[in-house]
Formats: C-alpha cells, sequence, structure tokens
C-alpha cells in the first residue's frame, strides 16, 4: 500500500469518528444543556457546530485526497509503500473500524453499568428519576450498542465507507 492510500483511509477514519462522537457526545450533551433552559444564541451554536462537524466529514470522506495534497501529508518519507504484509487498503480500513467500535465500546461502558447503578438505586429508593439520569442511560446505552455493532459489523461498514473507484485503483 502506498503511504498516499495508508493517510487516505487514516482521514476517512478520523472523519468517521468526528461524525460518531459529534452525534453519540456533542449533540446529546448539548440538548441537555438546552433542556435547563437557556437562549437562542446556544441553539444556534449548537445547529452551527453540528453542522460544521458534518461539513468536516463529509469534506473528510470525499476529498481525503485534496486534503492530504493540501497539508502535504505524504511527503518526506524515505520509503513510497508501507508493508502490511499482504494487506491491501480495505483490510486497513477494517482494521480501522474495528478499533473505532472498539474505543467507543471500552469508553462507555463504564458509563452505562455506572448509569445503570444510579438508575437502580434511584429506582429502589422511592425516587423519581431525573430527566438527566434517563438521558444519559440511553445515551451511553445507545453508544455501548453503536461499538458494539462497529466490532460485529466492520466488514459491512467498511463496504460502505470504501469507494467503488478505491477498490478500482488497486
Amino acid at each position: 500500500m502506498s503511504k498516499r492510500d495508508f493517510f487516505i483511509l487514516a482521514i476517512k477514519l478520523i472523519g468517521l469518528y468526528l461524525v460518531l462522537h459529534t452525534i453519540f457526545t456533542f449533540i446529546p450533551n448539548s440538548l441537555l444543556y438546552m433542556t435547563a433552559g437557556s437562549d437562542m444564541f446556544i441553539l444556534i451554536l449548537i445547529i452551527a457546530t453540528s453542522l460544521l462537524s458534518l461539513v468536516l466529514w463529509l469534506m473528510m470522506v470525499y476529498y481525503a485526497g485534496d486534503i492530504l495534497d493540501f497539508f502535504k501529508i505524504d511527503r518526506g518519507f524515505e520509503e513510497e509503500r508501507i508493508e502490511f504484509s499482504g494487506m491491501d487498503a480495505f483490510d486497513v480500513m477494517r482494521i480501522g473500524i474495528f478499533i473505532i467500535g472498539g474505543l467507543m465500546l471500552t469508553s462507555k461502558i463504564p458509563d452505562f453499568i455506572g448509569q445503570i447503578v444510579v438508575t437502580f438505586r434511584s429506582s429502589n429508593g422511592g425516587e423519581p428519576l431525573h430527566f438527566t439520569e434517563n438521558f444519559y442511560l440511553i445515551s451511553y446505552g445507545i453508544q455501548v450498542l453503536t461499538g458494539f455493532f462497529l466490532i460485529t459489523n466492520y466488514e459491512m461498514v467498511a463496504k460502505l465507507l470504501f469507494s467503488r473507484e478505491e477498490k478500482d485503483e488497486e
């Protein structure tokens, strides 16, 4: 695999992580903040930040080669190729998706378990659950399930992200 192909894949994987982080961390936390009562400026800021993340993700997926050329990331290496002992770009993409899923899963399992404990304590104590406790339980549960989905279905996700032109270039 050439260094250029490797860095294009790395940019796309970073873009995937960016959009997942935006969907599962930034937006839920921002919406929770909005429920506490705030003004229209905060709502506009949340929407603008989410749109910026979406635009960055689209650029990283569809214009990764142009980003690589602009920042000259693949310049200055002694060797032109990176040898992964028989691995092609699609294999590297699958490994990257698996790693992202693993990071999501391992980083959110403790939060999810902690929130289950809080929910269990509140329900046994007779206290009503607050909106934030339910919100975090659901949010962390979705993040854990998404990480699990990426780990168990990394090949399908890689096929969705790996364009036909890139397959033909190999």
